[in-house]
Formats: structure tokens, sequence, C-alpha cells
């Protein structure tokens, strides 16, 4: 009967042990799901202030206001000023732009970054 005891004891003290751990994981599940989502998100932006970026900047090479070669080299200029890194991840490829030099691996894969600075090319 005391073995009984012991055991349905033991059998109900690691099934809340159990039943905490995949709270706990659900819990981290919708935390990645969500910033999953805010990533996208945020991505989703990058590519749209490029693309407008890129639009204004054929503009006003169009209309003679921008030189490429003067652009390219103020741009070169403002990453040594600002210590910005332009790393793409060998293993992902997703692309560390302009963030601090401090930040070593992908936020995606968590691969260590070419540890170098790159160069911003908006005008190809």
């Amino acid at each position: 009967m005391g073995f009984d005891f012991i055991n349905m004891t033991w059998d109900f003290s690691q099934d809340m042990e159990v039943k905490e751990a995949r709270r706990v994981a659900e819990k981290y599940v919708a935390n990645a799901e969500k910033f999953t989502d805010k990533i996208t998100l945020l991505e989703n932006k990058v590519k749209q202030l490029t693309l407008f970026s890129h639009a204004i900047l054929e503009m006003l090479e169009t209309q003679g206001i921008v030189d490429k070669k003067i652009l390219n080299a103020q741009l070169e200029k403002l990453i040594e000023t600002h210590e910005t890194a332009v790393s793409k991840c060998q293993q992902c490829g997703s692309v560390k732009s302009q963030a601090s030099l401090t930040y070593k691996k992908c936020m995606y894969c968590g691969n260590p970054l070419p540890d170098k600075k790159g160069v911003i090319e908006i005008l190809k």
C-alpha cells in the first residue's frame, strides 16, 4: 500500500513537471511566432524603403542632380563615421545592414558574421 502511494505521488509530481514544461514551451513558441511576424513586417518595410530610395535616386540622377560616384563616396564616409557594417551571413544569406560592429552573429541563425566593414551599394 505504501509503495503504491509513493509511485502515485511520483507519477503526479512528474505529470505536473511535464505540464509546466509544456506550458513554458508553448509560451516560448508563441513569443517566437510573434517575433517572426514582427521581423517579417520590418523586412518588408526595409524592402519598401529600398525601392523608394532607388526610385528617388534614379529620378535625381536622370535629372542630373546626383552623381553616382559622389553619392557612393559619401555613403562610404557615412559608414566609417557611424561605425556600421554591412555583412552577409554565409549560412542563411541574410544581410546584417548598418548594425553596430559589436554584433558579430546573425540574428536569424546565430552563426558568426564576417568581421569586416562593407560598403552600401545603392547605385550600380
